[in-house]
């Protein structure tokens, strides 16, 4: 499947993605974002727009390493449609960071933009406190990428003693879970040439790094080259989409998931592949060649009759 997609973002640049989805000017209203338990062991991310439509949401969250570390951050059932900063964390640092758009806007009161399972220092004990909103903005869906207010709440969680330890120390014989990667084109990205976009979670150990494969289809579907180890959003080596592309998502226990992407201009006999006007030009060359005989043949009668 081929979408466009808006611009990407990154620090200051993360106005100019909102500008592109150009809607009627919104009143400006707080949004909140909500720290919630979700079972013992994880809490949600949530999203209140407060009646505002929105379409970009980028933030920062801190927490004290001392009293719990991050297991995984998963984005399975996220009101986020697109990332452009794929959930991710750091137990170093004690930070959680994410960026991601939502083309055409969203107006929720309570949509989750990710789950973090976190595992309790010393075994656990009492609640601790959740995450801290270090740097956070969401944008308007307004067509000017229009900063709103932005409030943040965070809950007390109780964690669940030697529960998420045995859940980390256990063997992860899980495969990540099924996601679909997506062909793009945009002109501020990669001159508009085609592109990949896609995203993973895994709720045991985590996405480790994902793996790329391009394979011509017809004659060529046996020159192939390996596995490619590859980042989103990954540009494409066969700009005619007559490749079937394979994306492998590996965690960090090394359990892999493969998807399937069909090439869109698959080859045809008689055709070169990832270009569906051939065969008119095909065509147009063959009554060409034919005209061209019969032109001659015209000259050399014309030519010898006296």
């Amino acid at each position: 499947m081929k979408i466009n997609i808006p611009r990407s973002i990154a620090g200051a640049a993360i106005a100019a993605v909102a500008a592109v989805f150009v809607v009627p000017p919104a009143v400006a209203r707080a949004a909140t974002v909500r720290i919630v338990p979700a079972g013992r062991d994880a809490f949600a991310i949530e999203l209140d727009t407060a009646g505002a439509s929105v379409n970009t949401v980028a933030l920062t969250l801190s927490f004290d390493p001392g009293a719990f570390s991050v297991g995984a951050v998963n984005d399975g059932g996220s009101v986020i449609d697109l990332w452009i900063v794929p959930p991710s964390f750091s137990n170093a640092s004690g930070t959680i960071d994410l960026a991601g758009i939502v083309p055409g806007g969203i107006v929720t009161a309570s949509g989750t933009i990710a789950t973090v399972d976190f595992v309790p220092a010393n075994g656990g004990g009492g609640a601790i406190s959740g995450p801290a909103l270090a740097t956070g903005s969401v944008l308007l869906n307004d067509g000017k990428g229009t900063p709103a207010p932005l409030s943040y709440l965070s809950a007390m969680l109780t964690p669940a003693p030697s529960s998420s330890a045995a859940a980390v120390s256990a063997v992860d014989t899980v495969p990540p879970d099924p996601f679909v990667p997506e062909i793009a084109s945009d002109p501020s990205i990669f001159g508009g040439k085609y592109f990949l976009v896609f995203s993973a979670t895994d709720r045991a150990s985590g996405i480790a790094h994902y793996e790329v494969l391009e394979v011509p289809t017809g004659p060529a579907e046996n020159v192939r080259g390996g596995w490619v180890v590859a980042a989103s959003p990954y540009l494409l080596k066969d700009q005619t989409l007559s490749s079937n592309i394979y994306v492998r998502a590996v965690d960090d226990a090394g359990n892999f998931r493969v998807v399937t992407i069909p090439a869109e201009h698959p080859y045809r006999a008689g055709q070169w592949p990832g270009a569906p006007w051939q065969g008119l030009g095909i065509l147009i060359g063959s009554l060409f060649i034919v005209f061209s005989i019969f032109a001659i043949a015209i000259w050399i009668r014309k030519r010898f009759r006296y």
